[in-house]
């Protein structure tokens, strides 16, 4: 892996003291060990995603049944995926697929 610079901008503001300690920084050896691998290339494949569209979800909040979300979080056991997740990917899916729900109302007694 190459070395990565940064490039201080004058609008940094820094004080004499933080540029003592970048300056000693940039003295000091990089040691790699098993808290701090070196990145390879295949690392870097998995992290950088360049082109990639912005995220269009939006955070919501709603009301719902203890028992749908119990349902889901059991279902995450099974799966490993966080049950938010299964909620999104099942209305993505409900949307996708263009699913109607046509509810049957029951009577009041």
């Amino acid at each position: 892996m190459a070395l990565v610079e940064y490039k201080l901008k004058d609008k940094d503001n820094l004080t004499e003291e933080d540029i003592k300690v970048v300056e000693a920084g940039r003295k000091k050896t990089v040691v790699f060990d098993d808290d701090s691998p070196e990145i390879t290339p295949e690392m870097m494949k998995r992290a950088y995603r360049p082109g990639r569209a912005k995220s269009t979800k939006k955070m919501v909040s709603m009301y719902m049944e203890e028992a749908d979300i119990e349902y889901f979080k059991s279902m995450s056991k099974d799966t490993g995926i966080p049950y938010q997740t299964l909620i999104s990917m099942y209305l993505t899916d409900c949307r996708k697929t263009k699913r109607t729900f046509n509810p049957v109302w029951e009577e009041p007694a």
